[in-house]
């Protein structure tokens, strides 16, 4: 079946080997805390912005630390 948002959180911010903190800041006004009761599952986005959110991650470039 479809993967769960949680699932396709955690490997897409795999994939673009984003930390928590580097991937919540990709959502303006999105707290590491909320990422990570999404990622656990305990809690979700509304659906319609579930695409929005993972196309975003997708998009994003992970910052290099200088």
């Amino acid at each position: 079946g479809r993967m769960s948002f949680a699932t396709e959180l955690q490997s897409v911010r795999s994939r673009k080997r984003l930390s928590q903190s580097q991937a919540a800041a990709v959502i303006p006004g999105l707290s590491v805390r909320a990422l990570q009761e999404w990622e656990a599952d305990r809690k979700a986005p509304p659906v319609w912005a579930q695409g929005l959110i993972l196309a975003k991650l997708r998009a994003s470039r992970a910052r290099r630390k200088t």
